[in-house]
């Protein structure tokens, strides 16, 4: 090979190495360096059947991609048609109750010896198993590799790291109503009609829902159909406009909190918003998508 030639194709691919970082980092979202991120902390995911985002996870040897479930404080949990595949050593059973406090079933858990996800590797970590007739299976707060993330819906990105919210975005933020019973369930103060409210923010939901007892309180009209228009529902600078939730007794989630839960939106409204959850200092933030 020619030694000058390729001593000039070095130095060309040298002077175009900050070019191309700088491509990338220019494709990478607005609010990562906002939201005080590394790019090594972002990841793709998916958004699915009925709005829902998914994240690529891998469990042994078997890729997975599961619905991030910000509603689901069980853990990580594979539906029972992709569970066997897994073949996993039972290690227990566990009985689920859904949101109204109902019991459900007892279902098998299972460790797996590896699982990765968003660029993090954990071991022995258990699986859960659970019945959807269409879902690959849920992967909750619980399971995110640090205490805060960042999920953008229009962009296909979620990003979770360690480090604290930077101080001007923690200035926009709301207070998280805290959980005793999930630490990481995100419950937060919002107003409908002047009124505060307790609202669950959960992905794991396509269609908002609204607890029946509270909507007939307030006279909202509660009839044989499966929608009920709410209207306009206000978090902080965000503004809701809930036209059809489904009406779902939600007391089961956490009787503790400091006032009952009488909405939770799902996928369907947050999908319009850019949403970051910072465990740690107790903040939640909403910004608009672009």
């Amino acid at each position: 090979m020619n030694i000058r030639r390729l001593l000039d194709t070095s130095a060309v691919l040298l002077a175009i190495a900050p070019l191309f970082t700088e491509t990338v980092r220019a494709q990478a979202p607005w609010w990562l360096d906002s939201l005080a991120y590394s790019s090594a902390e972002l990841s793709p995911i998916r958004v699915g059947t009925d709005g829902f985002p998914y994240v690529r996870v891998r469990v042994d040897t078997t890729e997975l991609w599961l619905l991030f479930d910000t509603g689901n404080m069980v853990g990580l949990t594979v539906a029972t048609q992709h569970y066997d595949r897994l073949e996993l050593p039972v290690t227990g059973t566990v009985r689920r109750r859904s949101s109204s406090g109902e019991f459900v079933g007892e279902f098998r858990v299972g460790q797996a010896e590896r699982v990765e996800v968003l660029g993090h590797t954990a071991s022995g970590v258990a699986i859960r198993e659970f019945a959807h007739p269409r879902l690959t299976g849920l992967f909750g707060p619980d399971d995110l590799p640090g205490s805060r993330f960042t999920l953008d819906y229009r962009r296909q990105l979620i990003a979770a790291a360690n480090s604290t919210l930077a101080l001007g975005a923690a200035s926009r933020a709301q207070r998280l109503i805290r959980s005793t019973r999930h630490p990481r369930l995100i419950v937060v103060e919002g107003r409908f009609r002047g009124r505060r409210v307790l609202i669950e923010l959960d992905t794991g939901k396509s269609r908002t829902v609204v607890d029946p007892a509270w909507a007939r309180s307030v006279g909202l009209a509660v009839g044989q159909t499966d929608t009920v228009a709410v209207g306009e529902i206000e978090l902080g600078g965000a503004v809701f406009h809930v036209s059809d939730a489904k009406p779902v007794g939600l007391g089961g989630i956490d009787p503790s909190l400091p006032a009952p839960l009488v909405l939770s939106l799902g996928s369907d409204s947050l999908s319009r918003f850019i949403l970051t959850v910072d465990y740690a200092r107790g903040l939640v933030l909403l910004w608009e998508a672009e």
